[in-house]
This record gives C-alpha cells, sequence and structure tokens, in this order.
C-alpha cells in the first residue's frame, strides 16, 4: 500500500495499557484476542465483551471504514451513537465493549520499523565452528529419540519444538508453520503459560525461502513523534523472530519459526551487538531444522515403502521414491489399460477339498505360488498391481504416466498365460489350457486414493474397470485365455492376432463392446486361428450385425467350427435367427444375461 503516512489503530483498555498496530493491509477483521494467529486479524486482549470477530476495518486513503460484524453480542459506539458503519478520520476514536480505539497516522512516514537482518545459509553453518557446538549436540542427542516414538508428522513437529524450547528458554515462542497463501501454525510451543501466540511476519518468512537459508530479523524500536509511543513490530509482540525454511519433497514448504523479546528498547546498534547470540541461535534452530527435515523425508519414504511395496515393480518405486506421495496419490483421470486375471479350478477345489484342511492348506500354498508369478509378470512390465482378490489379480498400466501402454498390459498377460500353463498345479480339471481366464480394456478412469482418507491405497475407478472385470468373466464362455476391448485393440501394432468377436454387451452394462479375442497356440487355451480364418470370421461377425444372417452362417461354415469356441458360439445365434426370424429390435449385438 503506497502512502505518505502509515494508518496505526491505537487500542486502549481500562487498564490504562494499549496495543499499537500498524495498517499495512487494506482490510482487518478485529476481534477478541484467541491466542491463535489469523491472517489480516487484529487481536484485542483483555476484553470479554469484545467477540471474536467483532467489526471490519477498510482503509481508503483518507480515512477508516468501520464495518460492525452481524454475530458480534455488543454495539460499537461513535460520536457518543450506536453505529454499524461508518468512516473514521484521523484522530478520532469510537468504543465498544470495554476497548477505546484510535485512527492516527504514524510519523514514520510509510517507511517499515527499522531491521536488522541476519542471514545464515545451510551450507556456510556447515562450514564454519559453530559457536555453540555444546548445545547443538545436546539437540541432536535429545531430539533424536524424541523422533524415534513420533507416530505422526505432527509429534514430529512437537518433538523439534519441545527441545527448542528446553534449549532456549530466553526465546517466547516457536513453531511449525506451513506456507501456502497464508502461513498455517502445525504446532506451537510457549516459553510461559501465559503467553500468546505471534502472527508470523510474512515478509521474513518469504525471505527464508527466497535465500534458502537461516533468516534473522532485529526490529529495533522506534518512538512515534505523534503520541511519544513504542512500537515494536507490527503487532506489537517481538523484537526479533527467526525463520530456517523446511522443504520436504513435492515442493512443500514448511518453516520452523522462533520469537523472542527483549526486555530493554533495542536499538539499530544494540541489535548488531547481538550477533553472536543470533549466531549461535541460528545455528541451533538450523540443526534442528535439518534434523527435521531429514526425519520427515524418511518417515514419508518409509510410509511409501510400507503401504505401496507390494503394488508397485521395483523399477517404479524408484521413480516414485523421488515424487511427492500426495500428488501420487491425488486422484486424477487418466487413460489406462486395465487387466483382471482370475484363477481357473481353485475355488471348485477348495470347496471339494477331500482331504480336509492339510489339502486346503496345499491349495493355499500353490494359489500363493501363482500370484507371486502373475505379480512379477506384471511388475516385468512396470505395471501397476491394484489388488488381489482371492484367486483374483486386478492390474493397470498407464496410471503414473501419459501413456495407456496397452501393448506392455498385453504382453504381462500373454507372459501370464505361459507361466500359468507350466506351473505344476494340485487342482484343475486336469485341462491344464484352461488354467485361467484374462480381461483386458483400455479407457478413461479416475486414478489415485481410493477408500478411507487414512488408508493409502491406489486404486483405478469408472466403466473401463467394470468392464476389464466383465471380459474376464466372457472367457470362459468364450473358453479362450484373453479377451480385450477396441480401446485396447486400435493401441497394438497390427502384427499382434486378434479376432474380432463382435459387438457384446456384458451382463450389467448398458453399452455394447466391440471385443476381440488375443489369438494364441491352442496348446495355451487359444483359438491358434491362421489370419486367413480370422478374417474369414470377422467378415461373418459384420454380416451378423447387418442383419445378413444366410450369407454369416455360409461364411462361417467355410470353416470347420466343431474346434472353435467362439465360432461355435456365434452359429448358435445364427441357427436361432434363422428357425425364428429377426426380432423387430434386432441391432446385432450379442447380448449376455448372466455374468
Amino acid at each position: 500500500m503506497q502512502m505518505d503516512k502509515i494508518p496505526m489503530l491505537r487500542i486502549s483498555g481500562v487498564d490504562g495499557a494499549h496495543q499499537d498496530f500498524l495498517l499495512h493491509e487494506a482490510s482487518y477483521t478485529v476481534g477478541r484476542d484467541s491466542g491463535e494467529y489469523k491472517h489480516n486479524h487484529i487481536a484485542v486482549k483483555g476484553d470479554p465483551l469484545i467477540s471474536r470477530h467483532h467489526f471490519d476495518i477498510h482503509w481508503n486513503g483518507s480515512k477508516l471504514r468501520v464495518v460492525r460484524c452481524a454475530k458480534a453480542r455488543n454495539p460499537v459506539f461513535f460520536g457518543g451513537e450506536e453505529s454499524d458503519d461508518f468512516l473514521l478520520e484521523p484522530g478520532q476514536l469510537f468504543v465498544t465493549g470495554k476497548t477505546r480505539f484510535v485512527l492516527q497516522l504514524s510519523a514514520q512516514g510509510g517507511s517499515r520499523i527499522p531491521t536488522t537482518e541476519f542471514t545464515h545459509s545451510r551450507k556456510s553453518l556447515q562450514g564454519s565452528l559453530r559457536p555453540n557446538v555444546q548445545e547443538c549436540f545436546q539437540a541432536l542427542l535429545e531430539m533424536l529419540p524424541e523422533l524415534r516414538t513420533s507416530t505422526n508428522e505432527k509429534s514430529a513437529y512437537r518433538a523439534a519444538l519441545k527441545v527448542l524450547r528446553e534449549l532456549v528458554p530466553e526465546a517466547s515462542e516457536f513453531a511449525i508453520l506451513a506456507l501456502g497463501d497464508e502461513a498455517v501454525v502445525l504446532a506451537q510451543e510457549f516459553s510461559r503459560k501465559s503467553a500468546v501466540a505471534t502472527p508470523p511476519s510474512r515478509r521474513l518468512l518469504e525471505r527464508a525461502f527466497e535465500l534458502s537459508s537461516t533468516v534473522t530479523h532485529v526490529w529495533a524500536k522506534a518512538a512515534s513523534h505523534q503520541s511519544g509511543s513504542i512500537m515494536m513490530t507490527e503487532h506489537a509482540r517481538a523484537d526479533w523472530a527467526l525463520v530456517a525454511p523446511l522443504e520436504v519433497a513435492g515442493g512443500e514448504r514448511f518453516a520452523l519459526y522462533v520469537v523472542g523479546s527483549a526486555r530493554e528498547a533495542l536499538t539499530e546498534a544494540a541489535a548488531l551487538e547481538q550477533q553472536e547470540y543470533l549466531n549461535g541461535l541460528a545455528s541451533l534452530c538450523d540443526i534442528v531444522a535439518a534434523t527435521l527435515e531429514h526425519h520427515l523425508e524418511v518417515a514419508r519414504f518409509n510410509q511409501f515403502e510400507g503401504q505401496v511395496v507390494r503394488f508397485f515393480s521395483p523399477a517404479l518405486r524408484k521413480t516414485l521414491a523421488s515424487q511427492d506421495f500426495s500428488e501420487v496419490l491425488k486422484p486424477q483421470k487418466r487413460k489406462v489399460t486395465v487387466l483382471f486375471f482370475d484363477l481357473r479350478g481353485f475355488s471348485k477345489a477348495t470347496e471339494k477339498a477331500q482331504g480336509g484342511l492339510d489339502t486346503i492348506l496345499e491349495n493355499h500354498e500353490a494359489l500363493t505360488s501363482v500370484m507371486t508369478a502373475v505379480t512379477n509378470c506384471v511388475f516385468k512390465e512396470d505395471g501397476v498391481v491394484i489388488d488381489y482378490q482371492g484367486d483374483a489379480v486386478m492390474a493397470c498400466w498407464g496410471a503414473l504416466c501419459d501413456d495407456c501402454q496397452a501393448d506392455k498390459a498385453v504382453r504381462a498377460a500373454l507372459s501370464i498365460v505361459e507361466t500359468v500353463y507350466d506351473l505344476d498345479l494340485p487342482f484343475g480339471d486336469g485341462v491344464r489350457s484352461q488354467r485361467c481366464g484374462i480381461g483386458l480394456a483400455t479407457g478413461d478412469v479416475i486414478a489415485g486414493q481410493v477408500g478411507a482418507q487414512e488408508q493409502t491405497k491406489f486404486g483405478v475407478l469408472g466403466p473401463t474397470v467394470d468392464l476389464a472385470s466383465r471380459l474376464e468373466g466372457l472367457t470362459k464362455y468364450f473358453k479362450v485365455p484373453i479377451v480385450i476391448n477396441s480401446g485396447t485393440r486400435v493401441e497394438l501394432d497390427k502384427q499382434i492376432d486378434c479376432r474380432r468377436i463382435g459387438l457384446v454387451r456384458p451382463s450389467g452394462l448398458k453399452k455394447p463392446a466391440e471385443l476381440f479375442e488375443l489369438v494364441v497356440e491352442k496348446q495355451l487355451g487359444g483359438s491358434g486361428l491362421s489370419e486367413d480364418q480370422i478374417q474369414n470370421f470377422e467378415k461373418a461377425t459384420y454380416l451378423y450385425e447387418e442383419g445378413k444372417m444366410e450369407e454369416s452362417y455360409q461364411t462361417l461354415m467355410l470353416d470347420s467350427c466343431s474346434k472353435d469356441p467362439i465360432a461355435r458360439f456365434l452359429l448358435r445365434h445364427l441357427i436361432d435367427h434363422l428357425d425364428d426370424g429377426l426380432p423387430d429390435n434386432f441391432d446385432g449385438v450379442l447380448d449376455f444375461r448372466y455374468k
């Protein structure tokens, strides 16, 4: 705010004590002191008749507008009369409760209160002989056990502040702040029970992060030529303040903030004489800040490792370790490829276990080996395992990048089919080639944290997820190991053999989807079709969708259907329509009523 003189609001209580607040901002809210700092809030002490938010003030360059808040309990009196909205000129006063407010102009000509700044870069502090080595060493000895027992970030903040409070009793308050649009107090300690919170200096906080250094400001007291009063900081509670910046992965900004007040008025010269003391204090605070910063980094990494290690491949873990985990988990729209895997025969074998618990235990040990093998196939192709559900696995690709990575998902699916085929399992129907089913769907989802806020679980939500699950179920009907949607097919190299099944509406879904079989050899449970056979079958599907049942039937019969389960499936529909005729609402879609 540019002006020749800065407006100042003098607040006087019944005991004669007063507070002076320089109005650097255009607007403030005035109310009872709650002991907590709030941005653009002037706290009035010692008057129970004043509400927490009693009135707002707005400086227009020459006058101060005062507007009583709607929830204020007691009236505001101006010129001897009750008033809810009025303009105040310099020298005029108003009253509410037991407190008098006077508008004055500071005689400092708009300049800031004289400030002496001491800057201590962490590099210079680490490379110099600290003036208080004993205190720094003591801080580490006391702080490390406290941090080890801390269960969350807030308890770690309190541990750091507790150590500082004991080592620096001459300081009046200690705080950990989060810097955003406003400075938010995350933890706070006072050296005296009667102390109240000092609003942090935004200029000091920004200066510390601008220089990436521990910065101390000492404010010289100055006498007002108008009233002879003593002014300190804007909030009249501190002579000096120190900020040690804390930078944590992800760009979040936190700060260690320490405030003190000298017993006697400090001139600038006197402040400079304190430099040796402030150097020692900065050194001590820097040690505490660096230790806390390191602890938070390690704690966050351990949280990441402990909670998601089984879901992300080693390669992805290494990449994600350098990122802010809250950003990784932040829900956002992504185009991904979702995979559902289901193991055939396990559930039935467990239900019908003839050997009792011993057989069930043997089956579960075999299941563990299958889940491990499937996970390794997913991780090898940089996929993310979303969930394990009994004998099923859900995974996805593209949730952490801008590529749906359908090609990697397909390679993983083929590898899973081959791997499960080679395993020696104690259950199944004896047909090794029908050991699993896999559904793959590519499309938009919401990827990020799902479930309760306290649970760190990565997931994907949306119709694409439901479709992938349904496609896995359809592999049982089509009797092939892998079924994919058109969204996956268009992402693949045309050299990859895929057989168009047609337009299918899976059970529970309203919209039909164009589906494809990912062709694998017969030994692994696939159709093993040649390129000519694929083209012939796809021609039959298009004729079917056009309602040309006779032509579709003749095309399909060019190849033997006896060993092709999908061809036999389509043939049954063709025969029904040839016998009964096409229904009026025929749309060429193959409907499934059951999962």
